[in-house]
């Protein structure tokens, strides 16, 4: 989503603009809550990163396709879409309950 530049804004543009930041970066937000964007390449000096494993996830070239070509259109990768989605997912509370889901669903068989 694009949007106009701060001075190209209108003022109901403008208002609304700043009760969306209100609201996802406001005073009664914790650190927790707020959403953090991490920027790729090396950690600051100093900061300690947790070692990253390559791991494979297999999906049907069509789902594939479409996934590349969201994240494209977001300006991001594939890959980072599906680490992003799976992060998420473990942050859940239910993660068990989501994976029991999917099963009851027929999208994941237990090996």
């Amino acid at each position: 989503m694009t949007r106009k530049p701060v001075p190209e804004m209108t003022k109901t543009e403008y208002q609304a603009f700043v009760r969306r930041l209100e609201k996802r970066h406001g005073p009664e937000k914790t650190w927790n809550d707020l959403p953090v964007i991490r920027k790729p390449g090396r950690p600051a000096k100093g900061v300690k990163s947790a070692p990253l494993r390559p791991r494979s996830v297999k999906l049907p070239q069509k789902v594939w396709k479409t996934l590349a070509d969201a994240a494209k259109r977001h300006g991001v990768t594939a890959s980072g879409v599906v680490a992003g989605l799976v992060l998420q997912a473990t942050f859940q509370d239910d993660l068990d309950g989501a994976i029991d889901g999917l099963i009851g669903r027929g999208i994941l068989t237990p090996a």
